[in-house]
């Protein structure tokens, strides 16, 4: 079977690659059924696209809150919109892009 497992982290963060690899990751972590929910992916590809948006104005401080309510809908959704897979991939990813911005 497939599987999605960790990389090392890029030595200086690209915003707009890193992004749309979570982006990726999130499609195909619905595709192996870790994002149960249709719903929460859309979310989480808007979620996404509203930091890219505003990363790419220079808007930071909008960045990091679109980034940490990313995050708090991860918590949220971990007990019945994710698998436990798709809830560690989510998580540390997000947290590393809110670390990076």
């Amino acid at each position: 079977g497939k599987s999605l497992g960790p990389t090392a982290p890029p030595a200086a963060i690209v915003y707009t690659e890193f992004i749309e690899g979570l982006s990726t990751l999130g499609r195909e972590a619905h595709k192996l059924g870790w994002i149960i929910d249709g719903g929460f992916l859309k979310g989480l590809e808007e979620g996404l696209k509203k930091a890219n948006d505003a990363i790419d104005v220079f808007k930071m401080g909008v960045a990091k809150d679109a980034v940490s309510l990313l995050l708090a809908k991860v918590e949220t959704a971990k007990e019945e919109g994710l698998s436990p897979e798709g809830y560690a991939l989510l998580k540390y990813n997000l947290q590393y892009l809110l670390k990076k911005i």
